[in-house]
């Protein structure tokens, strides 16, 4: 998981999400991030992004008291439950049969 905290400097690295607001202002286009949890924006806080739907979480709103790591998959509660259930059915996560 890439893990977002801008307000100390240690990683930058933010990539697109569906639950962002874009904002004109005097020419500057300035995206924010919405944690689905609290419903509330990227307030400089460490944010951890999910590995399967790349949203993006504040730590405290999913229960991370630390920084779970860099080369750590994540993965958010909705996409867990997601997994679990398709692990329950027997099927591979992600993997869809084409319809014929």
């Amino acid at each position: 998981a890439v893990v977002s905290t801008q307000s100390t400097g240690e990683s930058t690295v933010v990539s697109e999400t569906v639950l962002s607001e874009t904002f004109n202002t005097g020419g500057e286009v300035t995206k924010i991030w919405i944690c689905p949890a609290c419903q509330l924006p990227d307030d400089g806080s460490p944010m951890v992004g999910c590995d399967t739907c790349d949203e993006w979480y504040h730590w405290p709103c999913v229960g991370l008291t630390g920084d779970p790591g860099e080369n750590v998959d994540w993965f958010c509660p909705p996409c867990i439950k997601k997994r679990k259930k398709t692990a329950i059915k027997g099927k591979k996560p992600g993997k869809r049969k084409r319809k014929t």
